[in-house]
């Protein structure tokens, strides 16, 4: 007699979801298993763990059963993979707080559950913290992201005086970055009658009032600086 085989885990997942599909039969007896997915891959064992279900995984899949007479029976099953919504609250983990921030993770969904309760679509965030919002598909799929405001202090300072005297104070002149680091950074010295006296492409590095290593007279000396911010 051909076994008698039963199958399960068919139906309609998320992506992300996992599951295990399972053969057997109902009398028990010893069985080769052969599955056939809906790619063309294969797996033979009674039972066949997909794991995180993708796209990859939707559609039909048959397994074959075969007993140690050569007789076989043979079942089939269908797996329905939805997507998953895609959604961003925004274009970093972190974003600086300066002024409130409409949170949006987009339109179309069919519920939205913010991190305080709130069930609209959007969120202005007036404060620094982490917001975080999980949305439903009408499919029953969902996602989840999430985004912190953080007080962010960004300057670029300039000293309009400094005394290069080796005393360990004000010795040398440069910018400083307060809460935020320079991309690119290109620094020049001049006189007053437009001599370039130094220059540097280093942040850290500062004009120690000199020239060709001779110290300069006190006066006004002019600077260009070009730079890009990374925050």
């Amino acid at each position: 007699p051909a076994p008698a085989l039963y199958v399960s885990g068919a139906g309609e997942f998320c992506e992300g979801d996992t599951l295990t599909l399972r053969a057997a039969s109902f009398g028990g007896e010893e069985l080769s298993y052969l599955w056939t997915g809906p790619t063309g891959h294969t797996h033979l064992s009674a039972e066949w763990q997909l794991g995180a279900l993708g796209s990859n995984d939707h559609g039909h899949y048959t397994v074959r059963a075969t007993n140690t007479d050569e007789c076989s029976d043979e079942e089939s099953l269908d797996l329905i993979v939805n997507a998953k919504p895609i959604i961003y609250l925004g274009y970093a983990d972190t974003v600086c707080y300066g002024q409130p921030q409409l949170l949006d993770p987009g339109n179309g969904f069919e519920s939205y559950l913010w991190h305080d309760g709130s069930t609209a679509q959007t969120m202005l965030a007036m404060d620094p913290g982490l917001y975080s919002v999980v949305v439903t598909n009408e499919k029953g799929c969902m996602a989840a992201d999430s985004v912190a405001l953080v007080p962010c202090t960004i300057d670029l300072l300039l000293p309009n005086a400094f005394t290069p005297n080796s005393d360990g104070l004000n010795d040398v002149f440069r910018p400083i970055f307060r809460g935020w680091e320079p991309g690119s950074y290109f620094m020049q010295i001049y006189s007053r009658w437009g001599q370039l006296l130094y220059e540097t492409t280093n942040p850290s590095e500062g004009w120690d009032g000199t020239a060709d290593g001779v110290p300069l007279p006190p006066g006004v000396y002019a600077y260009v600086i070009d730079r890009k911010s990374v925050v």
